[in-house]
């Protein structure tokens, strides 16, 4: 999520992947982070000890939701770039 946040923040398109073992840590981190509006896609658990064949299939099932998310056309706005900020965002 801070990766994600301060990408958008810098005003490039970015997403937050994330395990699905992890979803309320990530949904707890964005709210902390005023970064609610930062697109999350969540990938089928677990990821650390996957081989490099499974995450290249997870990478395939989540492709079409993380292009999605990055290219859906949405204003984030914050005060101060790069800063913790409240972000502003629109659909």
């Amino acid at each position: 999520m801070h990766d994600a946040r301060w990408f958008e923040a810098a005003g490039l398109p970015a997403c937050a992947c994330v395990s699905s073992g992890f979803i309320p840590q990530a949904k707890y981190q964005a709210e902390i982070l005023d970064a609610n509006c930062v697109p999350q896609v969540f990938v089928a658990h677990p990821i650390s000890d996957q081989t490099k064949e499974e995450m290249y299939k997870k990478a395939d099932i989540a492709f079409d939701d993380i292009w999605s998310a990055i290219t859906k056309e949405w204003i984030f706005e914050a005060t101060e770039k790069l800063t913790s900020e409240e972000p502003v965002c629109e659909t």
